[in-house]
């Protein structure tokens, strides 16, 4: 058991690396708990009659993708399960464009109609005060132009999403990494119009937003990737969150396990030389 306290850490890291890989390429699919903040957004959504508007705020760029990606698929296809009505809206430069990435092949996968089902506004300069003007005009803050600059007059489901107001949406969301964001969405969607939101944020996140879901400023919430997870669970569609979840919850199993070794190794080694 002494020989434990001299294992090469090299050998130790590209184990680490096999059990994340393993995980990861082989889908395990383990055990994922639930949490409330995920399951409250999947009640929300799911009582959300057909039809109903939901805006999605598309506020991160490239370098969060590993994380909020998964966030936003999980969620797109629960929200054309139900056959609601998409508008997704950025403050981010890049983040139209990563909609429309990762809405497309879902919409076509489900038969949603672009212009009909769903919309991308695409990025829209003026952070705070471009979202302030969308809850009175859509058409305004937008200068009537979708992503590809095609006018709004032509697409059918611009002529009920007149504003981002609680008497045209159901619920708003924002995945997001820092400003503009969730705060923006808190002080002026949710605070002034009065209107359900709900956050996808990054895990390291997490403590700084879970309050407002706690205080009720928030229906729901994706807690990292780990929501992702679960979110993918609820809606039964497992993807590359629950991956990510099975690496996680192996290598806390692996660091585990050297844990309990490495203290095995010590007590007997103390043991032996106090025997001497």
């Amino acid at each position: 058991m002494q020989a434990l306290l001299k294992i090469d850490t090299r050998l130790i890291y590209l184990l680490t690396f096999v059990v994340v890989a393993v995980a990861v390429l082989a889908t395990l699919g383990l055990p994922v708990r639930v949490t409330p903040p995920t399951k409250a957004l999947y009640d929300f959504v799911e009582k959300l009659p057909a039809g109903t508007l939901v805006w999605v705020g598309m506020d991160y760029g490239p370098g969060s993708k590993s994380e909020l990606d998964p966030q936003v698929v999980a969620f797109f296809h629960h929200v054309f399960k139900k056959d609601l009505k998409v508008v997704i809206h950025s403050m981010w430069t890049m983040g139209g464009k990563i909609g429309q990435e990762l809405v497309e092949p879902i919409a076509a996968q489900y038969g949603k109609e672009y212009g009909r089902d769903w919309v991308n506004l695409g990025y829209k300069p003026g952070n705070e005060t471009n979202l302030r003007l969308c809850t009175s005009s859509i058409k305004e803050c937008a200068a009537n132009v979708d992503h590809l600059g095609s006018s709004l007059d032509h697409l059918p489901l611009m002529q009920q999403a007149r504003a981002l107001d609680k008497n045209t949406f159901g619920l708003a969301i924002t995945f997001n990494t820092g400003t503009p964001g969730i705060r923006e969405y808190l002080a002026i969607v949710q605070a002034e119009k009065q209107l359900a939101l709900a956050d996808g944020t990054l895990q390291m996140s997490v403590p700084e937003d879970i309050p407002f879901f706690q205080s009720g400023q928030l229906v729901g919430m994706f807690p990292g990737v780990r929501g992702a997870a679960e979110y993918e669970v609820l809606v039964g569609v497992k993807g590359a969150a629950v991956k990510a979840a099975d690496g996680q919850s192996l290598a806390a199993l692996y660091v585990a396990i050297l844990v309990i070794l490495g203290n095995i190794g010590y007590l007997t080694a103390r043991r032996a030389a106090t025997a001497q």
